[in-house]
């Protein structure tokens, strides 16, 4: 991987939420911490639907979130949270590691 400069460690949580929770889900994580997040727009199913409520069809979005360690208590209670609203949701938690070339513009993650 080449001579990595510094590297940290960061708890990921990938959610599929319909599009209408993308700003609420969003504002939440930024409140408790998370520093970085990506969205991107998907279609298809939530495994929820499959067993709950079949043929439904609503937009979905996948949010990525990335937070330091110390904010990893406030983001599970925030999962928490969703889930005892009702919300369907879709969660992967993993913690990652960030690699950082020195003099490099960008930077490798690595699921550990």
């Amino acid at each position: 991987m080449g001579a990595n400069m510094g590297s940290g460690q960061l708890l990921r949580v990938t959610l599929v939420v319909e599009e209408t929770l993308e700003k609420w889900v969003i504002d939440q994580a930024q409140a408790i911490g998370v520093e970085s997040y990506l969205c991107s727009y998907c279609s298809g199913k939530l495994l929820q639907d499959v067993f709950e409520n079949p043929g439904a069809n609503r937009g979905l979005v996948r949010i990525e979130l990335l937070a330091r360690p110390e904010a990893s208590s406030d983001l599970l209670s925030f999962l928490e949270q969703l889930q005892r609203r009702h919300y369907p949701i879709t969660a992967l938690v993993d913690r990652v590691t960030v690699f950082a070339d020195r003099g490099a513009a960008t930077h490798e993650m690595e699921v550990t």
